[in-house]
């Protein structure tokens, strides 16, 4: 009987300017990353994780929300959705869970300048995706210590 083994490919980051990012109260203006092309890399899964860190005021019990958006299968994207890094407005919470799932949804306190992290793992990958933060605490996120990347694993024999 073969054994499966797992391999880890090296951690990338994600390309999107999340430092600065204003705050949207109905959770639906926020940031997306330049696109992640997955179709060469054969990963069964794939871990996302990061870090957000909120600005010198917060509203306890906002939230910020990380989310993996995919591009079509006909090559475009959904809701105004690009290949670039750069502020999105998407159409609606109900219309973005129709294209995209959530990585992280992160409550936060009135704590300034406090870091969340994040972890989560993605079983089925789409060809190409995005990462889309948006948040509602109140101030603009610090303007450093953000980041937010990903690590594939290849399982094989």
């Amino acid at each position: 009987m073969a054994n499966i083994t797992n391999t880890y490919a090296t951690a990338a980051s994600v390309t999107i300017t999340v430092d600065s990012l204003a705050s949207d109260a109905s959770l639906l203006a926020g940031r997306q990353s330049a696109s992640i092309d997955f179709t060469a890399a054969n990963y069964q899964r794939v871990q996302f994780g990061g870090t957000i860190v909120t600005g010198s005021s917060a509203t306890a019990g906002s939230t910020i929300n990380v989310w993996l958006v995919w591009r079509k299968p006909d090559g475009t994207w959904p809701d105004g959705f690009s290949t670039s890094d750069a502020n999105r407005s998407v159409y609606s919470q109900d219309q973005l869970s129709s294209y995209g799932i959530p990585l992280a949804s992160m409550i936060v306190t009135a704590t300034a300048s406090r870091a969340y992290s994040f972890n989560a793992i993605v079983d089925a990958l789409p060809a190409v995706a995005a990462i889309f933060a948006v948040h509602n605490t109140g101030a603009a996120l610090a303007a450093s210590g953000n980041s937010i990347g990903y690590q594939g694993q290849i399982s094989g024999y």
